[in-house]
């Protein structure tokens, strides 16, 4: 990344958030795959953070914090879990 972060032009930037964004937009998580909740959580966080690094390089948009939350859980398609998933975000976060 250091060196895509040096030398990459516009176009690269512009790749970047759209891969970002389209998996924070559209990457369902149902628990039938080797992908724990967890894990899908952090690649979620991570691409916010990869957008914000964007940010110095081109101009563009970031998503505010309700906005992400909200395609994250309509992107979590467990029934089960969905009862779960205030409290479990909400521990999280206390951790953290």
């Amino acid at each position: 990344m250091a060196i895509t972060s040096q030398h990459a032009g516009k176009s690269i930037w512009e790749a970047r958030i759209k891969d970002v964004n389209d998996y924070m937009m559209q990457q369902k998580w149902n628990g039938l795959t080797s992908v724990t909740l967890e894990h899908h959580l952090d690649k979620h966080r991570m691409s916010f953070v990869a957008l914000s690094e964007t940010s110095s390089h081109v101009r563009h948009q970031l998503t505010e914090e309700h906005t992400r939350v909200t395609y994250l859980l309509d992107l979590i398609e467990s029934k089960d879990l969905r009862c779960q998933l205030p409290s479990l975000l909400s521990s999280r976060t206390t951790l953290e």
